[in-house]
């Protein structure tokens, strides 16, 4: 009779309890490190292909399944120097990767001692995968770099696909994010490294906090009371545990009212133990979001009471912190297919940069530009420095053709110099001859005179 291969989070009984601990099989852990060391015989811990043979071995061995997720669990475990570090990673990717799972008990379970495991619940096949992203812009400035920004580069087509080019609108209304574009991309990315999430509840909409590109910003919660706070996070996230939040907070950890969560600092957030680490992060988002909507409405008010004028950021600062920004995006997609280098600094802002000093009154003496011929290499990136081979055989030939062209016209040059020499130095004789046949003529004439006179 064959045994069943079972996943690997199972196998390590990884389980999550009400208080939001998570908590593994130590001594299985340490059992299966055990015996991928005998199977690996020291061999070096960064060839990617050896390790994971020999994890599927391993597996094979220990009759656990060979899926994704577990081989990726496993193979982080192994790459770590001792058993606590091992179980550090995978306790870390296990919250990580299940943000939203939440353990269901029915009534007849709840009886029982021994608090059921929520990996019991996951069903793999069932896992679902969203590939459409919806965009909401919120637009803040109306300067053209920023439109520039958005539209030349958040939204730049680095990937072929069947939407044509897209122009963002800022209506505060919901868009599909086009395909293939560098937001696109970064977001994916994002999602990538969350990596699987289970939920326990139907969902049409997928939100991610950490990377605060969320659909909640469809919806707010009422902040009237903690109830109506609690009662509308739960109706936005779906989730169902209104109740036992409210409850938590009201009953257990004395809160009544949603301003006391506003003024709550990271160390008091930190002091609820009630509610488990993901609703606190969930219900923290909320309200921290709250008091973001609540600052910028203050602030939009005091500048229309005042009339107060655009911040006062130069076309080059602005320009500056953008490119930073562009710099962090290319960094984290820089393993994506059409994705090219942006040089370290704008040679725009550089450029300005010296022309905003020299306006400030600073005296150039030729300094000025020396240290901006320092600065100009950072301007350009290597690409841009790489001449392509056909370039330069192109460039080779023309000028090989230019240089056989002057040296015909030298030649031509020299041949006509010799006539001319030769031209000038028959004239030369001519004058001579001409100025030596005036000598004899004038010396005859005195001998004549001379002689007509006696």
């Amino acid at each position: 009779m064959s045994t069943e291969n079972i996943p690997i989070l199972t196998y390590l009984s990884i389980t999550k309890h009400p208080d939001g601990n998570v908590a593994l099989d130590k001594e299985r852990l340490r059992f299966l490190r055990i015996k991928f060391a005998q199977s690996y015989q020291g061999n070096d811990l960064d060839d990617d292909h050896l390790r994971r043979q020999t994890i599927e071995q391993l597996f094979e061995n220990l009759h656990i399944k060979k899926d994704v997720m577990s081989l990726d669990y496993v193979d982080l475990a192994m790459r770590e120097r001792s058993d606590s570090d091992a179980e550090f990673e995978i306790l870390e990717k296990f919250r990580g990767s299940v943000q939203y799972l939440e353990p269901i008990t029915s009534p007849e379970k709840k009886k029982s001692k021994n608090p059921p495991s929520s990996l019991n619940q996951i069903d793999e096949t069932k896992v679902k995968l969203v590939n459409d992203i919806i965009c909401i812009i919120h637009k803040k400035s109306p300067q053209s770099e920023i439109n520039d920004f958005i539209s030349d580069f958040l939204f730049q087509q680095v990937q072929t696909s069947a939407q044509s080019k897209y122009v963002p609108l800022y209506d505060g209304s919901v868009y599909p994010l086009p395909h293939g574009t560098i937001l696109d991309l970064f977001i994916r990315l994002q999602m990538i490294d969350r990596g699987t999430i289970t939920f326990m509840r139907p969902r049409n909409q997928l939100s991610d906090i950490d990377a605060d590109q969320t659909s909640k910003n469809t919806g707010r919660p009422s902040t009237q009371s903690l109830e109506s706070f609690l009662r509308g996070i739960c109706r936005i996230e779906d989730n169902g545990k209104f109740i036992e939040w409210f409850k938590a907070l009201v009953e257990d950890e004395n809160i009544h009212t949603y301003s006391y969560l506003t003024n709550l600092n990271q160390k008091e957030w930190d002091r609820i133990e009630k509610l488990p680490m993901n609703a606190l992060k969930t219900i923290k988002f909320y309200v921290d979001r709250e008091k973001q909507m609540v600052d910028e409405q203050k602030t939009k008010k005091n500048m229309n009471s005042n009339q107060r004028k655009e911040a006062s950021y130069s076309k080059a600062e602005i320009r500056a912190n953008l490119h930073m920004i562009k710099l962090y995006f290319i960094r984290q997609l820089e393993d994506q297919d059409g994705i090219e280098t942006l040089p370290k600094l704008d040679a725009y802002c550089v450029e300005k940069a010296f022309d905003e000093m020299r306006e400030e009154g600073y005296e150039d003496d030729g300094l000025l530009d020396e240290m901006k011929l320092f600065f100009q290499p950072l301007t350009i990136t290597d690409d841009g420095l790489t001449i392509d081979s056909s370039l330069l055989i192109a460039l080779n030939k023309e000028q090989l053709a230019e240089k056989r062209s002057l040296e015909d016209e030298i030649t031509t040059l020299n041949d006509s110099l010799r006539n001319e020499e030769n031209s000038l130095r028959q004239l030369n004789e001519q004058c001579d001859n001409a100025k030596e046949k005036r000598n004899q003529d004038y010396q005859q004439y005195k001998l004549d005179s001379s002689r007509n006179e006696n």
